[in-house]
């Protein structure tokens, strides 16, 4: 395309760490802390180990987040916030933690996606289910992503783009996407 650089995306989408995930984290961290010290209090107070079942307890709490930050990489961005990067030969994702761009090339670009649902039950009833985005999987050889949709600003026209990618048609871009939805939107009011 004349005026744009050799090498420059073609349409970039801008991605954060979920909200939720802060949350979760901070309280995980509260309870860790409450765990470990409830550790110590046992173990200097009473001089031996104490009751088995506490001490199993409390240090479920205390390992809790390692647990959850080792299971919850699809939806984190490393440094905070990122931007996923269509190139005409690849797809650049950002790492969960410290590193490159994940660099997926398209000829090789796998992708899949899971709509996540959660189950709120009560007494072993299901008392709501609520969907939770999906969960992208990119494989490209040896080089896997996970990556959950809760991360997207857009995710709506990201999954069109990605749809474009792998038909190997050139992604639109959410500036284009935005501007086609909002000429919908107009078309539809004037309709009524």
């Amino acid at each position: 395309m004349p005026g744009m650089a050799a090498d420059a995306p073609i349409a970039v989408y801008p991605v954060r760490t979920t909200p939720g995930y802060w949350f979760a984290a901070v309280m995980l961290g509260v309870l860790a802390a409450l765990g470990g010290a409830a550790m110590v209090f046992v173990m200097t107070t009473s001089g031996w180990a104490g009751n088995g079942v506490f001490l199993v307890v409390a240090a479920i709490a205390a390992a809790a987040p390692v647990g959850y930050w080792l299971a919850s990489k699809p939806y984190r961005i490393a440094g905070g916030t990122g931007e996923i990067r269509f190139y005409a030969d690849r797809l650049e994702v950002p790492p969960a933690s410290r590193g490159p761009m994940v660099v997926l090339p398209r000829a090789a670009l796998h992708a899949t996606s899971t709509e996540m649902r959660v189950r709120y039950r009560i007494g072993g009833l299901t008392a709501a289910t609520v969907r939770r985005g999906h969960l992208l999987v990119f494989e490209a050889g040896p080089t896997t992503r996970k990556l959950s949709t809760l991360t997207l600003i857009t995710p709506r026209w990201f999954m069109e783009d990605l749809k474009l990618f792998l038909d190997d048609v050139p992604p639109i871009g959410p500036e284009k996407w935005a501007e086609v939805t909002a000429a919908e939107r107009a078309a539809a009011a004037a309709k009524r």
